[in-house]
């Protein structure tokens, strides 16, 4: 959803900073699409986390089968994970290894935490915090492990069914740019009055709001379609 609404943003400003460009205009429209290229970043690191949790629970299972401690099965399972999650798992475990209480150092990685990410933290810290033996801890996240299979497995089937939709998404959503430089290119007195004050400081901060506004709302029709 941030990939789209930054990839769009981004061709906008590009097509309008052709058509208007000057007094400074591009740096100051640009800011809002670094914004959202951080937030991207982030997402980015949060579904990578997301995508290795199967792998990662996983690992814990077949650790706590084989008679692992929480604490051995959640060091292999840092080897596993990837993105936010790995960074979380492995600050827990160095956490620990300097002498704090494992559910603490768990409970520590939780703030920031995805959804997804904060739920299974919050699993592990209830395990550590309860110290529950391997044979216990192997029943408690085979039974995760099944749930999430499932989830995903739904998630994908939705996602198959609306790949029309979100296609359709990313065609409309390169009209507005493709259409402002066409528009300009063939009427001279269309860009001289998108580089004047009211294009630069109206119509295009209106266009690029109308685009985002437009983007976020398609998704949500689509994705409310498919529930």
């Amino acid at each position: 959803m941030i990939g789209l609404l930054a990839s769009a943003a981004c061709a906008l400003l590009l097509a309008l900073a052709i058509v208007a460009p000057g007094d400074g205009f591009t740096a100051r429209a640009a800011a809002p699409v670094f914004a959202l290229w951080t937030w991207r970043r982030r997402r980015q690191a949060q579904r990578a986390a997301e995508a290795s949790l199967v792998s990662t629970l996983e690992t814990i299972l077949a650790a706590s089968r084989a008679g692992l401690v929480l604490r051995e099965a959640l060091t292999l399972a840092a080897d596993r994970a990837r993105g936010d999650l790995e960074v979380r798992l492995r600050s827990a475990l160095a956490n620990e290894a300097l002498g704090v209480a494992l559910p603490d150092a768990l409970a520590a990685t939780r703030p920031g935490a995805g959804a997804v990410i904060d739920t299974f933290l919050a699993d592990l810290e209830l395990c550590a915090r309860a110290r529950l033996p391997s044979d216990r801890i192997a029943a408690f996240v085979e039974d995760e492990l099944a749930t999430l299979r499932f989830e995903r497995e739904l998630a994908s089937d939705l996602a198959a069914r609306t790949a029309g939709q979100r296609f359709q998404v990313w065609v409309l959503a390169a009209i507005v740019p493709g259409l402002a430089v066409y528009l300009a290119a063939m009427s001279p007195t269309l860009g001289e009055e998108l580089r004047s004050p009211l294009g630069r400081f109206v119509f295009i901060p209106g266009g690029l709001l109308f685009e985002i506004a437009g983007l976020v709302l398609s998704r949500r029709i689509v994705e409310r379609a498919c529930r």
